[in-house]
C-alpha cells in the first residue's frame, strides 16, 4: 500500500460519521440517532432501535403507539416527550426524558432511569398495564404519577429520589428486594410499597394517603428517617423483623375489624430507635401487641 492510499485511509476513518436524522415513522436505527423535529406516528411504532443504538430526542415530542421500541440494548437521550409506550428488550438506560401516557414495559430487561417522569399510564394492553413493568429497575430522580393498576413492577428496585403517586392499585409492587433512599407514596390505590418475597430498606421519605398498608415486606423491613401516616392498613408491616429509626409511624391503620391493624406489625422482632408509633400488632389474638407503641 503506498503512501498516498495510508494518508487517505487515515482521512476517513478520523472523520466521525454523522449521526442518523429521524424523520420517517417505524424505521430501525443503530448507532447514534437524531430526532430533529417532532415525530407523530398515530397508532405506528414511531422509533425503533438496534442493539446498541443512542437516541437523541433533543427537546421534541416522539409519538406513536410505541413512541420506542429498543430491540436489544439502547440508550434513551432527553429532554424530550415519549407520547405512547417504550418498550424495552433486553437493556436501556433513559435519561431525562417524559413518558406520557403509556409507561415502560420489558418484563425481562433491566432498566436504569435518570430524570424522568412517567405519568397518564396502564389499562389492560399487557405488558403495558402498568407505568413501569421491568425485571431489575434501577432509579434517581424518577416520578410515576396518575394511572391505573400498578405504579411500577418489578423484581428488584433500588435508586434514590423515587416518586410514585395516584396510582389505582399498589404504588411499588416488588418480588424480591427494595432499596431506596428518599422514598414519597402518597394517594394509590393499594399499599405504597410491596415485596411479595423479600426485605425492603428505605432510608428518607414519606407514605401517606394509600389506600392500603403503607410498607410491607414478606420479610424483613428496616426504616429510616421516615413519615408513614394516614394509611388504613398498617402503617409498615414485616413477615419478620421489623427496624425503625428516626421515623415517624402514625395515624394508620384505620380499617375494618377494628384492632387487626396498628401503625407497624412485625412477625418475629421488633426494633426501634427514635421512632414514634402510635399502636403496634404482633400475631396473635386480634389487637394483640408488642408493647413498643404509645398506645399499645
Amino acid at each position: 500500500m503506498n503512501a498516498r492510499m495510508i494518508v487517505l485511509l487515515v482521512v476517513l476513518f478520523a472523520v466521525p460519521l454523522r449521526a442518523a436524522d429521524v424523520t420517517t415513522c417505524g424505521e430501525i436505527h443503530g448507532g447514534s440517532v437524531n430526532v430533529v423535529a417532532d415525530l407523530t406516528c398515530g397508532a405506528q411504532t414511531a422509533i425503533r432501535l438496534s442493539n446498541r443504538a443512542v437516541l437523541h430526542v433533543n427537546g421534541h415530542t416522539v409519538q406513536g403507539d410505541l413512541a420506542v421500541e429498543c430491540l436489544g440494548k439502547c440508550t434513551i437521550q432527553g429532554p424530550g416527550i415519549l407520547a405512547g409506550k417504550v418498550l424495552v428488550a433486553r437493556r436501556a438506560q433513559i435519561l431525562d426524558v417524559v413518558v406520557d401516557g403509556g409507561g415502560i414495559a420489558g418484563v425481562e430487561s433491566n432498566v436504569t432511569l435518570t430524570n424522568v417522569t412517567v405519568r397518564n399510564f396502564g389499562g389492560f394492553d399487557f405488558p403495558f398495564s402498568n407505568g413501569i413493568w421491568v425485571r431489575k429497575l434501577k432509579v434517581q430522580n424518577v416520578t410515576v404519577e396518575d394511572g391505573t393498576n400498578f405504579g411500577i413492577s418489578a423484581k428488584t428496585l433500588r435508586g434514590e429520589n423515587l416518586t410514585v403517586r395516584n396510582a389505582s392499585d399498589h404504588g411499588v409492587l416488588v418480588t424480591r428486594r427494595i432499596r431506596l433512599s428518599g422514598f414519597v407514596a402518597t394517594g394509590n390505590g393499594g399499599a405504597g410499597a410491596i415485596v411479595n418475597a423479600g426485605s425492603m430498606r428505605i432510608e428518607g421519605g414519606e407514605v401517606s394517603g394509600n389506600g392500603a398498608e403503607g410498607l410491607r415486606a414478606d420479610r424483613s423491613v428496616r426504616v429510616q428517617g421516615m413519615t408513614v401516616t394516614g394509611n388504613p392498613g398498617h402503617g409498615v408491616a414485616a413477615s419478620r423483623s421489623l427496624r425503625l429509626e428516626d421515623s415517624s409511624v402514625t395515624g394508620n391503620g384505620s380499617a375494618a375489624p377494628s384492632g387487626l391493624f396498628g401503625d407497624i406489625f412485625a412477625g418475629t422482632k421488633v426494633r426501634l430507635e427514635n421512632t414514634t408509633c402510635g399502636t403496634s400488632r404482633r400475631p396473635g389474638a386480634i389487637g394483640a401487641t408488642w408493647g413498643v407503641c404509645d398506645n399499645d
